[in-house]
């Protein structure tokens, strides 16, 4: 208890055999002193565990703020018994492993794991056997501490074989001593019967030694068989023995096998892996901090809650626009007179820039572009057109990887922001400070100024977060920030009755602008229409997140008399597009470089509409290059014909995705539906269907970590925009899409005029 005050969360190393007792007790201690706690999953037998002490296993595992397995292996057995786990591999400290490219591989044999029956050490014995018959050369070097009688029932094996004089033990040794000693042998054998995500194994990859071992618990987790591991069945000598001499003989490409195992194993080193436990220990001290600012902010009276809003705007601001926000202003500026080849000499030499940091100190990048045959040196002399010859970074790629692989090991500090998409389990985006303020320098340059406006200006914003708890607040649906004189709206009350109430916030602060979701300013002007109310004259309205079509753009800007500004870009920041006071949409040359491509991956021609591909230049912590976003725009027919001095791409039209209208029971209209998903990180794709008024049918497709328990923390946040409603779960292989092939998100049954 002395240090019970200084503790934010405690980690618990918890094993299947007698330390499962001393995890049980210290987590319930935990739980008794409200100390969340991590239990860290090691041993291939946990899982049995499992199985034969379900009651302790649930007094441990379900009230854990989160458990966390090395393996993938470990996290399917704990997701399928309930217990939601995240994957954060064993660390490899990979500067400390010479990697050795050996020409030939002789029959050399190395063997590092602890005497004790679950690793099978007789095994190796009898593999040594088998080969001595092929070549008496051959030699077995076993390196590991006696832990049960394997140790002599080992020895004993080798003297009855009589092959003890080709047998080295050494005992327990210092890994220093152990890698000096690997040096000597060339090939590396894995016996065991159970595991995991064996360390040593993870270092042999690391040396260049090429493995060779059984297909048992962890393994084929971590190991593939012909690809960076040789895999054989549990207790098989003959195969495993095979599988040496096809090494010795060269009859398979080692080269290539240690290569790719050299390359996996990079991305457990610590510079990687370290950003996972940040990440999650942040998330601890975060979570801790939002159940307390939430239950207080959702008790509070509107004033305290302004105030609240207020302290976290002068947070937020300072993050934003504070620093280097107006050097990286000035720096843009200059940009906007460049010519046509100024832009192709620019964005050339960022590219380069780009793709040489991506190399160099992002795993996920190094791995893919290797296996594609491209040099540093090649990467470095890139041209645009050059660009088309990289592989796509698929959204569900910066899903898996976002958090690890995907990140630089030079990265600037910084946090994870999701996005607002509601096709499934919100993007997650690294944004440092730095890369932070350069994003918003572009956004004030190109968006708020080519609007007539700038940030200092009272405004008015709808977005995503939720400033009402409940789906039938009371009035005021807005909230004050005072450090960016922002009134926050609700998207999630905008209904005809409560509309008059928008319209006197808008006044109340003297709003000069507005900014948000497209449909949802669309629905508010459409709700004063109709009521006949008299909305404050705007300078402008920045809408963004859905496609503006036509109508809204002229419902809208009647409403507020003023011009209506599209634009495009999203948390991912690695592309922006704007309009300016002529009505021309550029997308920003310096923001990224942004393919429009057809189904079979070529460019379109003008006037053609395609999907659009970004390769942001901005953020070199989560470098996302050639990525796949999901969205379409029209190129415009006519680049040179602008009333602009502008040279950047033009664009027609921003075609986005047009949702359908979700009524609830109070007459609230929305369309966004992300805040649904958030945290749930099991969910691939999520469709929100509304069948009637009050029932909504949700359609999921979900991976092998999706447990049903999640239904009730989705109904409940369903519940909570649109009051009390039937929620109805469907799980699907696939998600139709709409003739025009793009995904609906969300879909209204409803007759919404």
């Amino acid at each position: 208890t002395k240090n019970l005050k200084k503790t934010d969360v405690v980690l618990i190393d918890t094993f299947g055999a007698f330390n499962f007792y001393y995890a049980l007790a210290i987590s319930q201690v935990c739980r008794l002193l409200k100390i969340p706690y991590i239990p860290i999953l090691h041993g291939g037998n946990l899982p049995i565990r499992l199985k034969t002490n379900r009651l302790h296993s649930k007094l441990i595992f379900a009230n854990s703020y989160k458990n966390v397995g090395p393996s993938n292996f470990l996290k399917t057995a704990f997701e399928n018994e309930g217990f939601h786990t995240e994957r954060i591999p064993n660390v490899v400290e990979i500067e400390n492993y010479t990697f050795k490219q050996r020409k030939v591989y002789k029959p050399n044999l190395l063997f590092v794991r602890a005497f004790h029956q679950i690793y099978n050490p007789t095994m190796a014995v009898r593999v040594l056997h088998n080969l001595l018959q092929q070549y008496p050369e051959a030699t077995l070097c076993m390196i590991g501490p006696k832990k049960d009688s394997s140790f002599q029932e080992t020895k004993d094996l080798a003297e009855k074989l009589g092959i003890s004089n080709k047998i080295t033990f050494t005992g327990v040794l210092p890994k220093e001593e152990w890698h000096k000693i690997s040096e000597s042998y060339d090939i590396f054998i894995n016996t065991t019967t159970v595991d995991n995500t064996p360390v040593s194994v993870m270092e042999a990859m690391a040396m260049g030694l090429p493995v060779v071992s059984t297909n048992v618990g962890g393994i084929p987790y971590l190991l593939e068989d012909g690809k960076d591991a040789y895999l054989v069945s549990s207790n098989d000598v003959d195969t495993m023995c095979e599988k040496i001499v096809d090494i010795i003989e060269n009859k398979t490409n080692v080269s290539a096998i240690v290569t790719n195992a050299r390359k996996k194993v990079e991305q457990f080193d610590w510079s990687v892996v370290r950003l996972q436990w940040i990440s999650l220990l942040e998330s601890v001290e975060v979570k801790k901090k939002q159940r307390w600012t939430e239950k207080f902010y959702d008790k509070s009276p509107v004033f305290i809650q302004n105030m609240l809003i207020t302290v976290y705007g002068f947070y937020w601001k300072d993050r934003r626009l504070g620093g280097n926000f107006k050097k990286y202003m000035q720096r843009f500026e200059k940009h906007e007179n460049f010519t046509s080849e100024q832009w192709v000499t620019y964005q050339t030499q960022e590219l380069q820039k780009l793709l040489m940091h991506a190399f160099e100190t992002v795993p996920f990048y190094r791995e893919l572009y290797s296996l594609q045959g491209f040099t540093l040196e090649r990467l470095s002399k890139f041209t645009l057109e050059d660009l088309k010859l990289l592989p796509f970074l698929e959204k569900d790629d910066l899903r898996k990887y976002g958090k690890t692989t995907l990140l630089s090991s030079k990265g600037n500090k910084g946090r994870f922001y999701s996005s607002s998409g509601s096709t499934g389990t919100p993007i997650e985006i690294f944004i440092s400070k730095k890369f932070h303020q350069k994003w918003n320098a572009l956004y004030e340059l190109r968006v708020r100024n080519w609007a007539g406006v700038h940030h200092k200006m009272a405004r008015a914003m709808i977005g995503g977060r939720r400033i009402i708890p409940s789906a039938i607040g009371k009035p005021p649906y807005y909230r004050f920030n005072r450090a960016e004189s922002q009134v926050y709206f609700s998207a999630y009350h905008i209904s005809e009755k409560t509309t008059k109430d928008y319209v006197e916030g808008l006044f109340k602060y003297d709003i000069k602008y507005f900014v948000g979701y497209a449909m949802s300013i669309y629905l508010l002007s459409k709700n004063i229409q109709k009521l006949g109310l008299q909305a404050p004259k705007l300078l402008a309205v920045l809408t963004s997140s859905e496609k503006l079509t036509t109508e809204m753009r002229a419902v809208i800007g009647e409403v507020f008399q003023c011009k209506v500004f599209d634009g495009y870009s999203g948390v991912e920041a690695c592309g922006l597009i704007s309009e300016n006071k002529w009505g021309e949409l550029f997308f920003s040359s310096d923001s990224g470089i942004m393919e429009v491509l057809h189904e079979d991956g070529k460019e379109v021609d003008f006037g053609e509409l395609g999907e659009v591909v970004s390769t942001g230049f901005l953020n070199y912590s989560q470098p996302l290059i050639r990525y796949r976003i999901g969205d379409t725009v029209r190129k415009s027919a006519k680049q040179e014909e602008v009333e602009s001095d502008c040279h950047m791409l033009k664009i027609d039209s921003i075609e986005g995705r047009l949702e359908d209208v979700i009524i609830g029971t109070e007459g609230q209209q929305m369309v966004r539906f992300h805040s649904v998903f958030n945290g749930i990180s099991a969910i691939v794709i999520a469709q929100v269907i509304q069948l009637s008024l009050q029932h909504i049918l949700i359609k999921l497709v979900v991976d092998d970590a999706y447990s049903t328990d999640n239904e009730s923390v989705i109904s409940q946040r369903i519940q909570s925009q649109l009051g009390n409603v039937l929620v109805e779960f469907l799980y699907v292989e696939e998600i139709e899409k709409t003739s025009t092939g793009k995904f609906k998100a969300v879909i209204s049954n409803l007759n919404n005029e």
